[in-house]
């Protein structure tokens, strides 16, 4: 009887040791697998960031092409009204210089939804001397000897240029163009 119940027990055992190994094996599969996915899942999630920033970059870069265009023109259309004021002294011609300004309003919004923080600062300080610049072109277009008011006029224009330089630098070294 000794024999019967010793192979009994080891039947027991064995079967017991079959059964512990599958569940291991099984709970190993399953813990690989849960592994496999967070990996998968992160993988997915830093994909998922990579394109966002680029999209992100390609949205800001495309925009501060537009910005920078729309102010360019919008200076030059100013710089070209007061030379038509310093040399034939009559009205600009009103549809150029307004036009420029409604386009470039229309990018500077775009900038200051699309640019980080830090250049919203300059941009504002750009726009308000624009603005200024702008005010002064119409008010000499209205002046019957705008003479004075033009050399002062072409003085600030070059101020303009200098502010859009620092702005356009500091574009270029938001997007790691130096």
């Amino acid at each position: 009887m000794d024999a019967g119940v010793a192979a009994f027990g080891g039947a027991v055992l064995a079967f017991a040791g079959t059964i512990a190994g599958q569940m291991l094996t099984q709970r190993g599969a399953t813990r690989a697998r849960e592994t496999e996915f967070r990996e998968q899942e992160a993988s997915r999630q830093a994909q998922a960031a990579a394109e966002r920033d680029a999209s992100n970059f390609e949205l800001r870069r495309a925009c501060y092409v537009e910005f920078t265009t729309a102010t360019r023109q919008y200076i030059s259309s100013m710089n070209h009204s007061i030379r038509m004021l310093r040399d034939q002294g009559y009205d600009t011609p009103e549809f150029s210089l307004d036009e420029a300004k409604r386009i470039y309003t229309d990018r500077f919004s775009e900038l200051q939804l699309t640019a980080p923080s830090n250049l919203h600062h300059m941009s504002e300080q750009l726009n308000r001397s624009l603005a200024r610049q702008y005010y002064e072109v119409k008010k000499l277009a209205a002046d019957e000897s705008p003479a004075a008011g033009v050399r002062a006029a072409l003085k600030a224009k070059d101020r303009l240029w200098v502010e859009y330089e620092d702005l356009l630098l500091e574009l270029r070294r938001d997007l790691g163009v130096e």
